[in-house]
C-alpha cells in the first residue's frame, strides 16, 4: 500500500493536482478573508468603529482600548477626542454599565463622552447618580471631565429641545464648580451635537439665532450661566479658526462676568486647536483689550494644565502678560475657583 502511494505521489499529474489543488484553496482563503479584512486608518470617516468592534471580539474590551490609545495617539488632534467618542460607545455596548472602568482621562475624557451618551440611553436618568459616584469614586470630587461626560449622555438622553430638564438632571451629579462638570457638558452637546450618519458621527455646529444670538444663555437660570456662557464661548471659536475676528467679537458685544467668561471658552479651546503649540496659542489673546487678553489667556492655561501631556506648558501662559495682568490671571485660570492645587 505505501508503494502505491508512494507512486502516485510521484506521479507527474498527481503533483500537478496537488499543486493545483492547494492553489486554489490558497486562492479561496484570499477571496473570502484577505480583500475583506478590516484595515485601521487615521482617517477612516467611522472612526474606525468596525475595526475595534472586531478587536473587541478578538482581545477583549481592556486589551482593546489599550490598543486603541496606542493608534489614537498618532491620529489627528482634532480626531482623537471623537474617536474616543466612539470606543466609549463601544465598551458601554459591550460592557454595559461595568465598563465604566475601562474607560480613563485620556484624550478629555472622550471615552466617558461616548460611554455615557449610550449607558444612559439605555438605562434612562434612574442610573445618572450612580453614575456620579463612580466619578467621584474615580477622580474624586473634581474630576470634572468625568462629570462633563455625564453632561453629554443627559442632553443625547432628554433631547436638545429639552435643554432645561437636562440642566435640573445634573443635579443628580456632584458639581462643585461653577464652569465645569455636567453642566457644561450638556452645554457642548447642545451647541456642537454629533450628527452624520449612525456610523460617521461627527461634532456639528448648532446655527446661530439671529433673534437671539446668546441662547440659550438667556433663558436658562442664573446658576447656569457661567457655564453656558463659558460653553458659548467654545462655541463661537468653533465657527472656524479659533482666533477669528467674529468669536472675538462675539464674545466682546457682552459685558461683565458672561463677557469674561465667554473669553475663557475662546481660550479653552486655542490650545487643542493649535495643537498645544504655546507660541500659536499665545497669539490668539495677543490683540485683545487688556481685560479680554487676561481672560483668554487664563482659558489657554487652564487648556493646557487640564491636559497632564501639556500641563508643564501651562505656568508660561500668565507670565507672558505685562505684570498688572499676571496675577489676575493666574487667578482666574484655575477654573475650580481655589478648589484645587491648580
Amino acid at each position: 500500500m505505501k508503494t502505491k502511494i508512494l507512486f502516485l505521489v510521484r506521479s507527474p499529474l498527481v503533483r500537478l493536482c496537488i499543486i493545483v489543488g492547494v492553489a486554489a484553496g490558497g486562492y479561496l482563503l484570499y477571496a473570502q478573508y484577505l480583500p475583506n479584512k478590516i484595515v485601521y486608518t487615521l482617517d477612516d470617516a467611522t472612526y474606525n468603529k468596525a475595526y475595534w468592534e472586531s478587536e473587541i471580539k478578538r482581545l477583549g474590551p481592556v486589551k482593546t482600548y489599550q490598543e486603541f490609545k496606542e493608534k489614537n495617539e498618532q491620529a489627528p488632534v482634532n480626531r482623537q477626542h471623537f474617536a474616543s467618542h466612539v470606543m466609549g460607545g463601544l465598551l458601554a455596548e459591550s460592557l454595559g454599565v461595568s465598563g465604566i472602568t475601562a474607560c480613563d482621562a485620556s484624550y478629555s475624557f472622550g471615552c466617558y463622552h461616548g460611554f455615557f451618551a449610550r449607558v444612559i440611553s439605555d438605562g434612562g436618568a434612574i442610573i445618572i447618580s450612580s453614575l456620579d459616584k463612580v466619578c467621584v469614586d474615580t477622580y474624586g470630587p473634581f474630576g470634572t471631565g468625568c462629570q462633563h461626560g455625564i453632561g453629554h449622555g443627559i442632553m443625547e438622553y432628554t433631547g436638545y429641545e429639552k435643554i432645561t430638564e437636562a440642566l435640573e438632571l445634573c443635579r443628580n451629579t456632584t458639581q462643585k464648580v461653577p464652569l465645569l462638570g455636567c453642566t457644561s457638558g450638556v452645554f457642548m452637546e447642545y451647541n456642537t451635537p454629533l450628527g452624520g450618519s449612525a456610523n460617521a458621527l461627527s461634532p456639528q455646529r448648532r446655527s446661530l439665532d439671529p433673534k437671539d444670538p446668546y441662547a440659550p444663555c438667556t433663558s436658562v437660570k442664573e446658576e447656569f450661566r457661567a457655564s453656558c456662557y463659558f460653553e458659548l464661548g467654545h462655541w463661537a471659536a468653533s465657527g472656524g479658526e479659533v482666533d477669528s475676528r467674529e468669536s472675538k467679537e462675539f464674545c466682546s458685544a457682552l459685558s461683565g462676568t458672561n463677557r469674561s467668561n465667554c473669553f475663557l471658552g475662546i481660550g479653552d479651546a486655542t490650545a487643542p486647536v493649535h495643537a498645544y503649540s504655546l507660541q500659536e496659542s499665545l497669539a490668539v489673546c495677543a490683540s485683545l483689550a487688556p481685560d479680554d487678553r487676561i481672560s483668554c489667556s487664563a482659558g489657554v492655561s487652564w487648556g493646557f494644565w487640564s491636559n497632564p501631556t501639556h500641563r508643564d506648558k501651562s505656568d508660561a501662559v500668565c507670565a507672558s502678560l505685562p505684570t498688572e495682568g499676571q496675577k489676575i490671571c493666574n487667578r482666574m485660570a484655575d477654573l475650580t475657583e481655589g478648589l484645587t492645587n491648580h
